[in-house]
């Protein structure tokens, strides 16, 4: 069975403390620190040094771990600085956006991630840009020019198997594709609220949408996929702190429902 961990987005309306404590009522070990202005600042959005005393603390209180931190839309400084305190607060993975649009090439992913991969190397962390659509990092194809370009253990995807979704390529096809190069994967799932609205969390969270997690759990096992995987859906942070962990608790069981091969029908809902 798989571990799960969860981004602090989830809860991005609250603080970080009420944050890491919801995430350890649901059971789970780890999580995603996350900054997104406007959506959740539980890193500072703009500024390269960072309260890693108070970090530690609010982890501690609730017996959590850092495995990851998610910081789109930061700036080189920023970023660099992150890679640091990841490595400080024993993280593992810094997950950010690809830098790129539709118009760019994958190529240009590979030039704007150079530093932050000299920087991992020598904190011996992981750069994760996410798979993302309308940027030169979403097809499977430019995931593996990427990934192809710049071989090293300290890059890897930060995979959300609803961008493939979306572009018709199939999630699980592309989990086997990518094997030992994908490195954190989103337990996230889609439907057509989700297509009107990317905040809409109605069809967001495992089981409520169209995709096939029987399928993406079969291609995880099959690349012997050894972390946890982050249950996620974006809305949460925009429901009351209670309802969002309330859903996130029926995720979590029917990701452990699917994986214990119980029928599709006994999905999550939300509310």
């Amino acid at each position: 069975m798989f571990d799960y961990f969860a981004s602090s987005v989830a809860f991005g309306k609250v603080s970080l403390e009420e944050a890491c404590a919801r995430i350890a009522a649901l059971g789970l070990k780890e999580i995603d620190l996350w900054f997104v202005g406007g959506m959740c600042e539980h890193l500072p959005p703009n500024q390269a040094s960072l309260d890693t005393a108070r970090i530690r603390r609010a982890l501690s209180a609730s017996g959590l771990r850092c495995h990851a931190m998610s910081v789109y839309g930061a700036s080189q400084e920023v970023t660099l600085a992150r890679l640091e305190q990841l490595a400080e607060l024993g993280g593992t993975y810094l997950v950010r956006d690809s830098q790129t649009n539709g118009k760019e090439r994958p190529q240009d992913v590979v030039d704007r991630l150079l530093p932050y991969l000299e920087k991992a190397k020598a904190l011996n962390v992981v750069y994760a840009p996410e798979n993302h659509c309308d940027t030169a990092f979403d097809a499977l194809e430019q995931m593996r020019y990427v990934v192809n370009a710049a071989p090293s253990p300290h890059l890897a995807v930060a995979y959300a198997p609803i961008h493939s979704y979306k572009r018709k390529e199939d999630p699980a096809a592309c989990i086997r594709a990518l094997g030992k190069d994908l490195g954190l994967f989103y337990a996230w799932d889609w439907g057509p609220a989700a297509e009107k609205h990317w905040r809409d969390v109605t069809d967001q969270c495992p089981g409520t949408g169209k995709l096939n997690f029987a399928e993406m759990f079969a291609a995880l096992r099959a690349i012997h996929y050894p972390r946890p995987l982050c249950l996620f859906a974006h809305g949460l942070e925009d429901i009351p702190a209670q309802q969002a962990e309330d859903a996130m608790r029926k995720s979590l069981a029917y990701c452990r429902g699917v994986e214990a091969g119980l029928p599709v029908a006994q999905a999550a809902s939300v509310g």
